[in-house]
Parts: C-alpha cells; structure tokens; sequence
C-alpha cells in the first residue's frame, strides 16, 4: 500500500504520529510512504530518531513550486503547504497506479488494506480520479459558489487517488490555471480546487475512511478506520484534557517514543494557557511532570 503526506515544519510530529499509527495498524509488509515536505531534512532527522527502522519505506521530496501565489493563506490558520497535495504526480514515481493521500492530523484505528483494495477495485472498474467520503456542509452553496455541475462535494482530508487516470487528464497547467481563476471565490483552499477538478466524478468512500472526530464523543465505532481531527480544537492544544476524543491522539503520540504528550502551544496566548491550566488544576488528570518534561520536548524539537 502507498501512502502519501504533504506538510511543512508546523506539522512535522501530527505526521510522525499518523505515519506511525498505520504501521502500527498495518499487517501488510508492503507499505510505502512518499512526503512531500518543504524543508526535508526537518522531517527527516525525526524519522532517523523515531521511525529508524522503516527509513527504507519513507520516500521525502522537496516541495519546489516556490514562485507560486497561493490564494487565501495571508492571516489563515494555514499556510501554503496546504496546497502542496495539488501537486503531487510531479514527484510520485511513474509506476505507482495508486496511492491513499492522508492529512497529517489523521490517526489510524486499524488495518486498512482490505478496505482501500476493494476501493482501488471500485475506482480503476469506473474508472474514477479518486475515492474519498463526502463532506455535507454547505454541498449546495458549494456548487453555486464554486460553479460545480455537480452537488457532491468531498473531504480532501483521505483520498484513494488512481494516479493512472490523473496523469491522463489533469496537468499541472490546469490545475495553476484553476487557482487563478477560483482565487476569489475559495474558501476551503485547496479542497475546493481539487472539488472543481473532479465536479463529482469520484467513489464515494464510507465515513469509516474519514471520521471526523465531531461525529464522536469518546472512541469512534471499530469500523472506523481513520480518525480525522478536523476543525479548530487541536488535541495537542492547551484545552486537549476538555475533550475525551483527544486521548486517542495522545495514546498514539506516546508511541513514538518521541514524548508522552504532545503540547504544542501556539502563540503567547495559548503559552500562558497551558500554565494557567497547569497551575489550577485543569491537567489533575495526568502526570505533571511528563506535561512539563513532554512540553519542553516539544518546544525544542
């Protein structure tokens, strides 16, 4: 099975942690995972640390399309690398037909190998550009705003991508030339230009491939086979102890060896939350000292 990542450096442990889980999960001995990443040798000291014995299944190439004018990113909560993922049949080998792209803020829950088989099948037998599950809000605002032929309107978040039939159809040309003219009128970034490129010609996959973790209170149904942590609240933020769902992130975190928490404060404001809450009690739950120690960690990674 091919998986594929696009990230950059505010993403480098979500990725470790998700890369690691599907190993985890995984039974097949044929995995394979290519990133795309814009400062490489990041990434890469943490695989050679963390990940040292599947180095020879981890594939890292350097995002280069440096010159590009990415629409909406100024004052976002994301940055350019979000659009990485448009990108991807530029450095993917010629011989890979499919590859299962993942965001990086994705945990695996188990094996998905049967499941993503009998996707590929699906897909190459309609021949389809890509399998993913359906995102309902705003379906039909999103086919006005965006002039899509098509009501259906997918998560980018898991994709079954048949590399074999984008090669054939979808140029690079295209897709530039889409983001200039949808510049004005994106709101989700590259989903809505990748929902434009498709305008509904995909598989529409279970939400077991893509569960959102709104969808869930505690611990997700045993089919569910990805878990997405979608949305604003983070479980590495500094309110992670307010919501249980977060706790299958951070058991999954512990796994990496890299720490037993990962903490990962953004800004001044969020600094000073993490020690109010450490401070009156709101961490009560967990060990003190690991937050501390796991909260160091994290700042000089």
């Amino acid at each position: 099975m091919n998986f594929l990542y696009c990230f950059d450096n505010n993403f480098n442990l979500q990725a470790l942690n998700s890369i690691n889980s599907i190993i985890n999960k995984s039974k097949s001995k044929n995995l394979n995972f290519y990133i795309i990443h814009d400062s490489p040798s990041n990434f890469s000291d943490l695989i050679e640390k963390y990940l040292s014995e599947y180095i020879n299944i981890i594939t890292i190439f350097k995002f280069d399309f440096d010159s590009i004018d990415f629409p909406k990113i100024t004052d976002a909560h994301v940055s350019k690398a979000t659009y990485f993922r448009l990108f991807f049949q530029k450095y993917l080998p010629e011989d890979i037909e499919f590859i299962t792209y993942v965001d990086s803020d994705i945990i695996c829950m188990r094996d998905p190998e049967r499941d993503v088989i009998e996707a590929i099948k699906n897909i190459k037998d309609n021949n389809l550009f890509l399998g993913a599950v359906n995102d309902g809000m705003g379906t039909y605002d999103n086919q006005i705003r965006l002039d899509m032929k098509s009501d259906k309107y997918f998560n980018a978040g898991v994709m079954v991508i048949n590399l074999k039939e984008w090669r054939a159809n979808i140029q690079i040309s295209k897709i530039l030339l889409l983001m200039e003219e949808l510049r004005e009128k994106i709101l989700w970034w590259d989903q809505d230009i990748l929902n434009v490129l498709i305008d509904g010609d995909y598989l529409e996959l279970t939400n077991d491939f893509n569960k959102k973790t709104s969808d869930f209170d505690i611990t997700p149904e045993k089919s569910v086979i990805f878990v997405h942590y979608s949305g604003k609240g983070k479980p590495w933020s500094p309110m992670f102890y307010k919501e249980g769902v977060n706790m299958v992130y951070q058991n999954e975190f512990l796994k990496t060896g890299f720490s037993k928490f990962h903490i990962a404060p953004k800004g001044f404001k969020e600094n000073v939350l993490f020690f109010r809450n450490l401070i009156s009690g709101k961490y009560v739950k967990f060990n003190i000292s690991d937050l501390i120690k796991s909260y160091i960690k994290n700042k000089i990674k």
